[in-house]
């Protein structure tokens, strides 16, 4: 039988109604919405409901709202008798694939990811940043180029054979892309971001993280984790630090597509409000099939196909 993934998005996917419409339908996974409102203490489904989305495309205000999305629309694929043998996520991602784990739960999840959005936040208001996606260079040009560069600029995602995002001090950034586009990339295209994740620019907020993350209970895991950052499935003990290192390090997407895929992972559903990390995925390995869960319509289409498969 073929084997499944399910992989989850990051910031950036965020939308007005994202996860709602799974309520119709299963009515009992209303209680993540309000269990994550509770613990916000702001109704994160009427912002998700109604918006404005210039709020919810807030840090603090995004990244729970999304893990808590997801986790609405992995639980409705779950009822449906889909059960993955791996979970991924890209970023924030990886918070909603460690609550599908098992290895955390869905409160420690939201309490945590509270304090991780509202510290990248003060972060952007402090030492704001800038990231930028480079289309159509090769890996080593990119080094290069971030050596050259004055000032702080570095790898932060390796999304793709053909897309690293760069993360860096706002002047650094402006003058990568410059010379990125001087150097013949086909795109060089800075991101809507006032922060330089997935960089050692994130030290301070990474330290701040880790007191938070020290509190948690991990559990063990009913799925295996891949991570995107060391590339390993943990223990239970370096979980904490995995996601602390995740904010300095960077996000190696590719690799872990392709590690996934060599351990027999033949099926990837992407779980939540995006279709990015799909088009990744068949960019990174086209022989691989993909499959989108982020509304009820999705949901169907997705098991027809795997049962067609």
């Amino acid at each position: 039988m073929a084997r499944m993934a399910f992989v989850f998005p990051g910031q950036g996917s965020q939308k007005i109604g994202m996860g709602l419409e799974m309520l119709v339908h299963y009515p009992d996974l209303q209680y993540y919405w309000k269990e994550a409102s509770r613990i916000l203490e702001f109704d994160l489904q009427k912002l998700c409901s109604e918006g404005p989305l210039d709020l919810l495309n807030q840090t603090r205000y995004a990244q729970p709202a999304i893990l808590t999305a997801s986790v609405v629309c992995a639980r409705a694929a779950e009822k449906e008798g889909l059960r993955p043998d791996l979970v991924l996520g890209h970023s924030l991602g990886e918070y909603s694939a460690l609550v599908v784990s098992g290895a955390l739960s869905f409160e420690e999840a939201i309490g945590v990811v509270k304090g991780r959005g509202e510290l990248m936040e003060d972060a952007n208001c402090s030492s704001p940043g800038a990231m930028a996606a480079i289309i159509g260079l090769e890996e080593n040009v990119i080094e290069e180029i971030c050596g050259e560069i004055s000032g702080q600029v570095y790898l932060a995602n390796y999304n793709s054979p053909d897309q690293i995002v760069v993360s860096g001090e706002i002047a650094a950034v402006d003058a990568f892309i410059v010379e990125a586009k001087r150097r013949k990339a086909r795109r060089a295209i800075k991101l809507n971001v006032g922060v330089a994740s997935h960089c050692p620019l994130m030290k301070e907020v990474a330290l701040e993280l880790e007191k938070v993350l020290k509190q948690v209970n991990f559990r063990q895991f009913e799925i295996p984790f891949l991570s995107t950052v060391s590339l390993t499935e943990p223990v239970i003990s370096d979980i904490g630090e995995i996601l602390r290192e995740q904010l300095v390090s960077p996000i190696r997407w590719a690799q872990a597509v392709r590690i996934a895929r060599g351990r027999g992972i033949n099926n990837f559903v992407e779980i939540g409000p995006s279709k990015v990390l799909s088009g990744l995925i068949r960019k990174i390995d086209p022989e691989a099939a993909v499959f989108n869960i982020e509304d009820y319509s999705g949901l169907l289409e997705t098991i027809h196909k795997l049962e067609v498969n």
